[in-house]
């Protein structure tokens, strides 16, 4: 069973991103909005959550990050590092998708990256990020184009990254993989190019870089 940060999705009902249904947050949870919320500034798009799962104080500057939730999407999202581990935005990964639902005939390649695992594909990432629970999420998987989409800063001009590197530091300015085969060409699937922030097919032999998410 997933693991549950109670603090964290305490916040989320808090905040009203009503993601976990109230019986999973036990009554012993005595954090109260002023707590979580009084140095969250109140246009405050994104929220900083460590490593085990809580969101951390705005006012903590030098606290280090794991994850980032959007408030907009409700969507909590893998930061990257450059510590030459796991989660390095250096790593690059082929498209691999097994379940033949979601692949679009074909699953693509599994191991025509260059990371640290011992196969560098999409689907071997998600697996080993949800075996170490992430910031207490054993459910994360890639995301979907628009999803990927909706983190893409086009204020910011090439040659990138089209993010907002205050809280997604570490992002390179390459493509990153979406879930989405492309319906025309089994042999290819979507992502978005963070040089630019569009989108377009990129063959699933290609080395691509992934930044996982959770959330509905």
């Amino acid at each position: 069973m997933t693991h549950l940060n109670r603090n964290f999705f305490t916040f989320l009902n808090l905040i009203g991103l009503n993601l976990v249904p109230h019986y999973l947050i036990a009554a012993d949870t005595a954090i109260s909005a002023a707590s979580l919320t009084s140095n969250q500034p109140e246009l405050q798009r994104f929220i900083k959550v460590d490593a085990a799962g809580t969101p951390i104080d705005f006012s903590t500057a030098n606290k280090s990050w794991r994850c980032v939730l959007d408030k907009k999407t409700g969507l909590l999202w893998e930061v990257k590092t450059s510590d030459e581990g796991l989660q390095d935005a250096s790593q690059t990964y082929s498209w691999y998708v097994p379940h033949p639902q979601f692949n679009g005939g074909f699953p693509g390649y599994e191991n025509e990256g260059r990371c640290a695992l011992h196969q560098c594909n999409t689907q071997s990432y998600i697996d080993a990020i949800n075996q170490m629970q992430l910031c207490g999420i054993a459910r994360w998987r890639l995301p979907a184009r628009e999803e990927l989409r909706s983190i893409v800063d086009y204020q910011v001009k090439y040659p990138g990254p089209t993010v907002d590197k205050n809280y997604f530091p570490n992002t390179v300015s390459q493509f990153y993989w979406s879930s989405i085969p492309a319906a025309n060409d089994k042999d290819s699937a979507w992502g978005i190019g963070f040089s630019f922030g569009y989108d377009y097919a990129y063959s699933k032999s290609n080395l691509g870089h992934v930044r996982l998410v959770s959330g509905p």
